[in-house]
């Protein structure tokens, strides 16, 4: 903001890339360069949720795989949308499908919820809060996105 002293002035580093991708570099680069840009790097929330719903899936597809190979069926048939689904936007036929699926003690349900609850932190407000290592968890994929 012109005019205003650089000690009043709030810069932000927004990071559309994923630590894990290329924006690694970014960010590593980023603390070296830039003073206290450890207290400055955010993520939008919409890279957020693309990469939760897409550990989401891959929990999914993994867990598919292995009751179709133990049961010869699987319970996820035809569900792949269901768990990619916002909330708000279920119909009542989707919630009773979701409770039904929640209630088979599945590996997806568990990262769905995990998902879901993550999202509804996005709007938490306070000093000093790290997200990092919000949830613990055993399912690989959500914990590889939860870094």
């Amino acid at each position: 903001m012109p005019g205003t002293p650089p000690s009043r002035q709030r810069h932000w580093l927004v990071c559309a890339r994923w630590p894990w991708t290329c924006g690694l570099r970014y960010i590593e680069s980023t603390l070296a360069h830039v003073p206290g840009a450890d207290n400055k790097i955010a993520f939008d929330k919409f890279h957020v949720a693309q990469h939760l719903g897409d550990a989401v899936d891959k929990v999914r597809r993994s867990e598919h795989k292995a009751l179709l190979a133990d049961q010869g069926g699987s319970l996820l048939t035809k569900s792949r949308y269901l768990w990619l689904q916002h909330p708000d936007n279920m119909t009542d036929k989707s919630w009773g499908c979701l409770k039904e699926l929640k209630s088979a003690n599945l590996k997806t349900a568990r990262a769905w919820a995990i998902k879901t609850h993550a999202m509804c932190l996005w709007g938490y407000k306070g000093r000093g809060w790290e997200p990092s290592g919000l949830f613990t968890t055993r399912l690989p994929t959500i914990a590889k996105a939860d870094r």
